[in-house]
């Protein structure tokens, strides 16, 4: 049987992790820690500087108004290393971009008025105090030059822009660095810049994972160890808290990662992505289901193979018997999509008006979106389109079944 290395930043409950995703009884850690644990062949401590955390308080001001101060006197002070020509623009540039973080869209609503209004105002007093020169001062940008956002509401195709910013340099491209780039939880999965090496927490983050994970997003760059500055509320007790606590929480930092929940064949899990796995599992195990217009080749019997094996792991992850009620719905949902896939191709073909087969999905290019040639496909991108009204094709699909998508649709009963 092949191995399966994983590897995360934060985990507890591996074993069950393990078991429920892939269906392993064994976990082991790769690589084994050896007697030595600076040195276990596999990997070793190289000692160089690690990453730094700076707590930040503040009493009788708002939180608006410290953090204000804070990103001016971080945006200054790399322009006042500049302009000393102490350091090169190659040694400035993984602290050139400040990433704010906010803990919610609501708290990062006011950042870019923020910065367009206090940030410069600080920014220019201290210019003014060290140079006495009115060119001295730095220019963190606006919205539309010098500042982005890296949240849910952002396009898939504007995310995509905003990471090809990230990947400018201050010494390629001085005039179309990003000074400031606020973002929220999006930026803790997948968002690997290994420039970015300065960063402002904005509150302590509500886990110990999604703390982690979102300052481990900078200092990936052993030339330059990261810098984090987590400014705490102390009208706020959990941030009071933590700030009290500050060396001992980062000194037992892993100890304190939540063990999450898995529910693989929950009934809102498999109801969203059930259908893709067993589109996926039918079109790459039968050479003839292949192709992109393959679809419309589909009866039940090609389904039967997937349908024993889904059923199957059903039984061994959610450890039930076929009698059990939660088998008997989850294997009618199974056998209800093959039913539709069948009657979908026949509406089709009985359709004169229509001219094309039924097709897997429409092509789809990541910076531009779904090229919409075929109404009559199975799959339809799951963010672009409105509230799924029935079981019938063509259904709603996630990009990913690991993310959350940017949009769900919400009624309020």
């Amino acid at each position: 049987m092949p191995k399966v290395i994983a590897s995360t930043a934060t985990i507890k409950a591996a074993q069950v992790q393990v078991s429920k995703i892939f269906n392993r009884s064994k976990t082991v850690i790769f690589p084994p820690p050896g007697i030595d644990g600076k040195d276990s062949f596999f990997s070793w401590e190289t000692g160089n500087k690690g990453k730094m955390f700076v707590g930040v308080s503040f009493s009788q001001k708002s939180g608006k108004f410290a953090l204000g101060k804070l990103y001016a006197a971080l945006l200054q002070r790399m322009q006042n290393i500049r302009l000393s020509k102490r350091r090169s623009d190659e040694e400035i540039d993984p602290y050139w971009t400040l990433v704010g973080y906010y803990n919610s869209t609501r708290e990062l609503g006011g950042a870019n008025r923020l910065v367009e209004d206090d940030v410069v105002k600080n920014i220019d007093t201290l210019a003014d105090a060290i140079y006495d020169k009115p060119d001295s001062a730095r220019d963190p940008g606006s919205p539309e030059r010098g500042i982005d956002e890296l949240t849910a509401r952002k396009t898939q195709r504007e995310i995509n822009v905003i990471r090809d910013k990230l990947e400018r340099t201050l010494y390629n491209s001085p005039d179309d660095v990003i000074s400031i780039l606020l973002a929220t939880k999006m930026i803790s999965i997948g968002i690997d810049i290994p420039r970015l090496s300065l960063m402002v927490v904005n509150g302590q983050p509500k886990t110990a994972t999604e703390y982690i994970q979102v300052t481990g997003r900078i200092g990936r760059d052993k030339k330059a160890p990261g810098i984090v500055f987590v400014l705490f509320n102390p009208y706020k007790p959990r941030d009071l808290s933590h700030y009290q606590n500050f060396n001992g929480f980062h000194s037992t930092m892993q100890k304190h990662v939540e063990p999450l929940s898995l529910t693989p064949f929950s009934i809102p899990a498999y109801t969203r992505g059930l259908h893709a796995v067993l589109i996926a599992m039918i079109r790459l195990t039968d050479k003839y289901m292949s192709g992109k217009k393959d679809a419309d080749k589909f009866e039940m019997k090609l389904g039967k193979d997937a349908t024993e094996f889904i059923l199957s792991r059903f039984k061994s992850v959610e450890k039930v018997n076929e009698d059990s009620t939660s088998y008997k719905d989850f294997k009618i949902k199974l056998m209800t999509l093959q039913e539709q896939w069948e009657k979908f191709i026949k509406d089709t073909d009985d359709d004169p008006d229509l001219h094309e087969d039924v097709w897997y999905n429409n092509p789809y290019d990541p910076y531009h979106g779904e090229e919409t040639k075929n109404k009559r496909v199975l799959m339809i991108e799951f963010a672009q389109h409105g509230e799924q009204k029935s079981d019938s094709y063509p259904l709603r699909t996630p990009e990913s079944l690991r993310d959350v998508e940017q949009q769900l649709k919400m009624r309020y009963v």
